[in-house]
């Protein structure tokens, strides 16, 4: 030691070696005090203390038993060897205890009469020492690890940084009120710690707190299905928000000004591998939905989301997951519209459908992949076997066409296919009793089966029941946008190619 010091004193080192040094050799010279001790309450094992700052009397504790305890370390006998006693305790009789192991204490900042308390119970309490019953908040801690959070410095209101899952909860001291939710990390986080002299968290500067509404966004995805969260795509809906912007930008945009002036790609060989790709696909998930839960157990009637971890219900999870991600992968209907300069069959509605079908499922797979609401997504890959396999056939040129003697019945399928998906899901508005975890998306699905029920019934009737087919132009103009279980334009391969 007394070499860094005439180090330090000639400038020849530097002074943070120095403070190294004696930190060092302090804590490898710590020994327990053989004078000192504290009155034994907790009944398990103590996980944490804090000593309150201003004074340095008072100790908090926060035992493995759910018991807060407060000592006086002062030493009022005058003796050499004495015992620092409990002045206050919080035990398993207090209605307000927690009901499992206390991870966390802390006195707060510039008040000894306040300090927070966090638990396994998945609580944070605020403790009045003069009252022992100030309580408010939930604290998210799926992890089951240990919660340490933090209390701001100088700031005005007080905050309280809480850990949550992958986020950082921030809660006003004195009324519990859920302030924003702040986001980065790609892990659970175990502890946090608030710069007092900057005001920063983590080098982030505290005033930039979200708006409003992406407030509201926090609270919303609080009750997301924590399983998904990690999965592809599914981290926030800002990803796939940026891959159907570029979609709609391309396929109205972009794409047409780039094939102005060029020739049309021929795409016959490509069309012929995509569209039997997707009968794979789509078979593929047909399996998975039946041995996941429409054939394995599934009543057809008010089914719920099965939230586990169980083999069969993270299969469902995965399997609504491949239905979501096969919605980009049919955006190319309509790039290969573009690249062959079939510009005409780009509708308002085909373009609106591809878009609106990958945006609305993010949300059926982070809230509810499961259940009675993917019902709809099993016929519609059934449909899609059928409708894909007809696009293939129809890709592979005029030698193919004996094979399509059943192109009459696709309407025929199409109605069927909407007729089922809104009677299945109008079961749930005359049910007694069908707690479903989330009935927006009973709503959600309703209306669109109906919408298109509708939309392929007047189809039906101008172009069956009166007798007035529509002209094949005609046709393909109107109905192409329905890739989704519905002709997606490569019905017109059987007069272009």
């Amino acid at each position: 030691m007394l070499g860094f010091l005439t180090a330090r004193q000639t400038g020849l080192d530097d002074p943070m070696r120095l403070r190294r040094a004696e930190s060092t050799r302090r804590v490898l010279g710590l020994k327990l005090n053989p004078d000192r001790d504290v009155e034994r309450i907790h009944g398990n094992g103590i996980n944490t203390i804090d000593i309150e700052a201003i004074e340095g009397r008072y100790m908090l504790s926060g035992g493995a038993d759910g018991v807060i305890v407060i000592y006086d370390l002062e030493n009022y006998s005058g003796k050499l060897q004495y015992t620092c006693k409990a002045v206050c305790t919080i035990g398993r009789s207090s209605r307000y205890v927690h009901k499992f192991s206390v991870e966390t204490v802390q006195w707060y900042p510039y008040d000894t009469g306040m300090f927070v308390s966090s638990s396994f119970d998945k609580t944070m309490k605020v403790w009045d020492t003069e009252t022992l019953k100030v309580n408010y908040g939930k604290v998210c801690n799926e992890s089951r690890k240990r919660l340490q959070f933090t209390v701001s410095h100088g700031c005005s209101p007080e905050f309280v940084f809480v850990p949550c899952g992958s986020s950082v909860a921030v809660y006003a001291l004195h009324t519990g009120e859920l302030i924003t939710m702040l986001r980065g990390h790609y892990n659970y986080v175990d502890c946090c710690e608030f710069h007092p002299a900057y005001q920063n968290y983590k080098d982030m500067e505290f005033f930039n707190i979200k708006s409003s509404a992406a407030l509201i966004y926090d609270e919303f995805i609080q009750n997301a299905d924590s399983r998904t969260e990690k999965w592809l795509l599914m981290s926030s809906p800002l990803p796939q928000t940026i891959i159907i912007a570029a979609y709609i930008y391309f396929v109205t945009s972009l794409g047409p000004r780039i094939m102005e002036n060029r020739k049309a790609f021929d795409l016959k060989g490509i069309l012929i591998i995509y569209n039997f790709g997707v009968v794979a696909l789509s078979l593929y998930m047909c399996y998975e939905f039946v041995m996941s839960g429409w054939g394995t157990g599934y009543s057809f009637r008010c089914d719920l989301v099965d939230y586990s971890d169980s083999p069969q219900a993270m299969r469902m999870a995965a399997t609504c997951w491949l239905y979501y991600f096969s919605k980009f992968i049919e955006m190319f209907d309509t790039i290969f519209f573009v690249l062959r300069k079939k510009n005409s069959q780009v509708t308002f509605l085909h373009v609106y459908h591809h878009s609106i079908m990958p945006f609305t499922w993010w949300f059926g797979v982070r809230f509810a992949p499961g259940g009675l609401g993917t019902f709809h997504a099993l016929l519609n890959c059934v449909v899609h076997v059928i409708m894909y396999t007809y696009y293939g056939l129809t890709a592979m040129g005029p030698n193919y066409q004996k094979y399509l003697w059943w192109k009459k019945y696709l309407t025929t399928i199409q109605l069927i296919q909407f007729v089922m998906v809104t009677s299945h899901i109008s079961q749930y508005f005359f049910m007694k009793d069908c707690p479903y975890q989330f009935p927006i998306f009973i709503y959600i699905i309703g209306l669109y089966g109906l919408i298109f029920l509708f939309l392929f019934l007047n189809f039906w009737y101008h172009a069956y029941t009166k007798g007035k087919r529509l002209p094949k132009v005609l046709q393909a103009q109107t109905w192409a946008h329905h890739t989704n279980g519905v002709m997606n334009g490569n019905a017109s391969h059987d007069k272009d190619e």
